[in-house]
């Protein structure tokens, strides 16, 4: 039997902050980013994020997107105090209709959070055909399928 670590507490992950602007946002935020910590590129994404000693906050897109987009920027105005990068993000926008090839909101969550480590250390946003996001669609395996 393995020993098990304890839960961080959310005082604890003051690294990765969630907006609550309605009932559920939060919590289906927190879903996409626990499944994202499911693998081995993920893991390695959040612990640059919490390495670079920078604090990064996800919120809801203060106007409704159409067609659907989330982003990642640099921004002292934000409703959470304290927070160096903010991921633009609303979960109900994904899959998005309008891709060609819709991406699942988990594979969104694993970009906008990959950008948000190189901002979070100094870098620039751009990487969409970065090898950690290659690695991560192997192993997160097909759409619909759950990673262990």
């Amino acid at each position: 039997m393995r020993d098990r670590k304890p839960r961080k507490s959310a005082a604890e992950l003051q690294w990765l902050k969630v907006a609550r602007p309605e009932a559920g946002y939060a919590g289906s935020v927190v879903t996409l980013v626990a499944r994202v910590s499911r693998t081995p590129s993920g893991r390695a994404v959040l612990e640059s994020i919490r390495d670079s000693g920078s604090v990064v906050g996800i919120e809801k897109p203060e106007v409704p997107t159409d067609p659907p987009n989330a982003w990642t920027e640099r921004r002292a105005a934000t409703t959470m105090a304290g927070v160096d990068v903010v991921i633009c993000f609303d979960p109900a926008d994904w899959p998005s209709p309008m891709e060609p090839e819709p991406r699942p909101a988990d594979v969104v969550m694993f970009e906008l959070l990959e950008a948000a480590a190189r901002m979070a250390s100094g870098g620039g946003a751009d990487g969409d055909a970065s090898p950690a996001r290659q690695a991560y669609l192997r192993e997160r395996g097909p759409p619909g399928g759950s990673v262990q």
